[in-house]
């Protein structure tokens, strides 16, 4: 670690606490209470016991940041994020630490949509809608968006009344697979309650809420169309990773076969 620090300017952190068989027990464990996790890494039983993982590495990190390069800038990627970059200003409160997630772009996605449809434009660029992310890492929420002069609540909390089957366009397939499809039924049916734009994924913001809303049973998950990501389903895909980077490296001129 000293190696990789010395003189920083930037530091990214992104690890996984543990393994996937870790994982595993975490997110499926609960099960067999009733307690069902589509993700397991923020919040619930996993997310606690991620953290306990977790902690004690973001401890030892930190030290080092503080010890080898305490003026980077530090870009954490590892979940459950507000602990992590909490033990990090715990730690070292000088520290200049923020954390990243892609979850607020993908609903600025759906409000480009909106926008376009309600303009009458086609490819509105989701990055030209201005929204301000309130609140903490997957359970993220939205009081403003606007695209040039329009303002997009209203637009958006109408059609979260008026689409109870949930809002599909531009999600009808998902690029990776199927575990990471939704309807945002969650997201529309949280508006709906609140009055705000929840800006995370329904997978991430149904633990964060009362079980029976939207995880009383995988029906019920089925229902709101959204999925339980099976732990499994990350120890094949990153099989398959791990077997292209093999074949890629192997293939490349700095193979030493």
């Amino acid at each position: 670690m000293e190696d990789a620090l010395t003189d920083a300017n930037f530091v990214v952190i992104s690890i996984l606490p543990g393994t996937f068989d870790e994982m595993e027990i975490d997110v499926h464990t609960p099960e067999k209470y009733g307690i069902y996790q589509p993700v397991g890494d923020s919040t619930g039983p996993g997310g606690i016991v991620r953290a306990i993982r977790t902690v004690p590495m973001f401890e030892e990190i930190a030290e080092n940041i503080k010890k080898y390069s305490p003026n980077a800038w530090v870009i954490n990627y590892t979940n459950p994020m507000t602990l992590c970059v909490k033990t990090l200003y715990r730690v070292f409160p000088e520290i200049k630490a923020y954390g990243c997630c892609h979850e607020v772009f993908d609903t600025q996605s759906i409000l480009a949509t909106l926008a376009g449809e309600y303009l009458g434009e086609e490819n509105v660029d989701k990055f030209d809608v201005r929204v301000n992310p309130l609140a903490i890492n997957h359970f993220t929420w939205l009081t403003k968006a606007k695209y040039k002069n329009v303002d997009i609540m209203p637009l958006y909390k109408e059609k979260c009344k008026s689409s109870e089957d949930g809002y599909m366009k531009g999600n009808e397939e998902n690029w990776f697979n199927k575990n990471f499809v939704t309807g945002q039924r969650v997201k529309m049916d949280l508006c709906n309650k609140f009055g705000y734009i929840a800006a995370a994924g329904d997978r991430h913001l149904s633990e964060f809420c009362e079980g029976k809303w939207y995880l009383a049973n995988p029906e019920r998950v089925a229902e709101m169309k959204f999925a339980l990501t099976p732990v499994s389903w990350r120890k094949e895909d990153l099989r398959q990773m791990t077997e292209l980077d093999r074949y890629i490296f192997s293939k490349s001129k700095f193979s030493c076969s």
